[in-house]
């Protein structure tokens, strides 16, 4: 009986020492390419991002550097979005159940320019000839009824109406 626990106990430090191993030289950044191809393709818009590396702060996640998005055909200097840190963890538990539960969302340096034009269209993903909602529509929705906690830091958020009315800006520190 001694031998099995023992063997067991080593099984099980062989083990979480290889998922330490993976974790502490897996380096998400060189899957940077995919990962925007693949998030422009489902929000129609371009996106940019500076670097992607794995983050435990709050639990299983992932931090973006300099993330930006704009229209597509426009240049950078019209990006609508920009934030100059983001970290996004999620639960672990339902991960086993192929369930992807957000549980933080955290943006540092956020400047969000909005505009009429810009809150008047609908997120479309690729499917967008087909009647139902696109995934993009899906996955904004799910991420609105998942996210446990949002906290916004050190922002600004600008709102520019399409008459002749004042910038309207909203700091957030």
């Amino acid at each position: 009986m001694k031998k099995i626990l023992i063997i067991l106990v080593v099984i099980f430090l062989i083990f979480v020492g290889a998922i330490a191993i993976f974790v502490l030289t897996f380096d998400i950044n060189r899957y940077k390419g995919v990962i925007i191809e693949k998030a422009s393709q489902t929000m129609q818009k371009d996106i940019t991002l500076e670097r992607i590396s794995l983050n435990f702060s709050h639990g299983l996640g992932c931090k973006i550097d300099g993330l930006a998005l704009k229209e597509k055909n426009t240049g950078w200097d019209s990006a609508w979005l920009k934030a100059a840190s983001t970290e996004i963890s999620v639960r672990i538990l339902p991960l086993f159940k192929k369930d992807v539960q957000v549980n933080r969302i955290e943006i540092q340096g956020l400047d969000l320019k909005l505009s009429d034009e810009l809150l008047k269209q609908p997120m479309q993903s690729v499917d967008s000839s087909q009647e139902k909602p696109g995934a993009g529509t899906i996955a904004l929705g799910a991420l609105k009824f998942l996210a446990r906690a949002i906290v916004i830091k050190d922002s600004v958020i600008t709102y520019m109406p399409e008459k002749n009315i004042p910038a309207i800006k909203i700091g957030i520190s």
